[in-house]
């Protein structure tokens, strides 16, 4: 779903910013960025407040509350009013609820920036994993066939009806589902 589609923006009257939320609000779709609304922000140095409608607001996850984290920022340091009457009893109660506790410093992991050669040798270990498992998985099957051509192979012919009846007619849902 497009962001269009999921916020817009209403002056109500000079001071008041209407964010509407509209559509049905899930991760996979994409999460809008609070520069939407802060672009609107700038356009109209002369809003005190932001309101909030959600009427058409189909459902939602949270998405919508880490939207609301960074609108909530962003209207904290503008020094701007954030009514949240509009928005769901449940959205507020869990908007409350992220802002009860601040963040501490220091207490998210940061991610320290690998260097050329750690990636070079990650790469190269995990090549040498890979290669030992397929060079495995080509001497076992070498073997099976060196077997099945002597008739040598041991199978249970259970074994072998039950392999055709999952490739014939059982494979059918399969080979439909990823059909063009």
């Amino acid at each position: 779903m497009a962001e269009q589609d999921q916020v817009s923006f209403q002056r109500g009257d000079d001071t008041t910013l209407l964010v509407r939320f509209s559509g049905a609000w899930r991760l996979r779709g994409g999460l809008p960025s609070a520069s939407l609304v802060d672009r609107e922000l700038q356009s109209a140095a002369q809003v005190r407040g932001v309101a909030f409608d959600t009427k058409e607001l189909i459902s939602w996850d949270s998405s919508v509350l880490a939207f609301l984290v960074e609108l909530s920022e962003l209207c904290r340091q503008r020094g701007i009013n954030m009514d949240r009457a509009g928005l769901p009893a449940g959205v507020r109660r869990l908007l409350h609820l992220a802002e009860a506790v601040p963040e501490k410093k220091g207490a998210r992991k940061e991610e320290a920036e690998i260097s050329f050669l750690q990636r070079v040798g990650v790469s190269a270990i995990g090549a040498g994993d890979s290669l030992g498992e397929m060079l495995k998985f080509l001497g076992e099957m070498s073997v099976t066939f060196v077997r099945l051509f002597r008739m040598k192979a041991r199978f249970r012919p259970v074994d072998l009806f039950l392999l055709i009846q999952q490739c014939g007619a059982q494979a059918l849902p399969i080979v439909l589902r990823w059909a063009p």
